[in-house]
């Protein structure tokens, strides 16, 4: 896996991993909201409302770039140099989220006229609120709520990831970037989820070769095994081609091997 990616800017068990994930990060976070986030949002009516929380462990930025940094990677700066926040400013109009906008890098604690700054929120809470809202539907707002989402200081969002991933009710760039992110995330995902998503053939061909993409952004231990046995067997011409992209940007001794026996023959 290459060691940074840059990207620009049952419900039962969803619910479940929501209030879990909030109710532990904000007891533990130094957040200036107490109670409900939800409820502190809606208090300020109409207008543009912001608050930030702490970043994901290896996540650096700078406004709305972003580059994830993988452990074991060696020293890394990318705008900021010191633990990164994620700063979201919400626009809001009759009562409803109608954008979205993220930042990753150093508090501002400005705001438009007319605005509120909410400060600091735990990222268990912010996290469960940005999720409930990608929940509530599939356009190009929930996406950014998405992505804003799984930048948070939170760990195992990668169940609902894989669920949304695996919605068909879901638009294919809301189902994309839950893909995307599965890559970024846990290690079950990758053949559990997205091995699976490339292997079905009932499935949209544009996110099989997404997931693909995903697989080929996990360490290369785990996505190099994954993409070579497509590359070699898989049904579909378009994720084999897709698996042989990829493999063709890792720099591992078993990939040339492999590209040679491709080149004199061999199956």
């Amino acid at each position: 896996m290459r060691s940074a990616a840059r990207i620009r800017c049952g419900a039962a068990a969803v619910a479940g991993w929501l209030i879990a994930a909030g109710a532990a990060a904000a007891a533990a976070a130094d957040s200036t909201v107490t109670g409900d986030l939800a409820a502190a949002i809606a208090a300020q009516g109409d207008g543009l409302v912001q608050f930030h929380y702490a970043a994901r462990s290896g996540v650096y930025g700078d406004d709305d770039h972003v580059t994830i940094h993988n452990a074991g990677d060696g020293p890394w700066e990318w705008g900021c140099c010191e633990p990164c926040s994620v700063q979201v400013t919400l626009r809001r109009r009759d009562g409803e989220i109608r954008s979205v906008h993220w930042r990753i890098g150093r508090v501002r604690t400005s705001v438009p006229p007319g605005g509120h700054d909410l400060g600091a929120v735990g990222a268990g809470q912010a996290a469960a609120y940005l999720m409930q809202f990608v929940l509530q539907g599939d356009g190009t707002t929930q996406v950014k709520a998405l992505q804003a989402a799984v930048l948070a200081d939170v760990d195992d969002q990668w169940p609902l990831l894989a669920r949304l991933a695996r919605d068909r009710a879901r638009s294919r760039e809301l189902r994309s970037a839950a893909i995307f992110w599965l890559g970024m995330d846990a290690q079950e995902a990758v053949e559990k989820t997205l091995g699976q998503i490339a292997d079905d053939d009932t499935e949209d061909i544009e996110l099989r070769k997404h997931a693909v993409f995903a697989i080929s952004q996990r360490p290369d231990a785990e996505s190099i095994p994954a993409l070579t046995r497509m590359a070699q067997g898989h049904a579909s011409a378009e994720v084999r081609k897709a698996a042989l992209f990829w493999l063709a940007q890792k720099d591992a001794p078993e990939v040339i091997d492999l590209f040679e026996k491709i080149l004199l023959g061999g199956s």
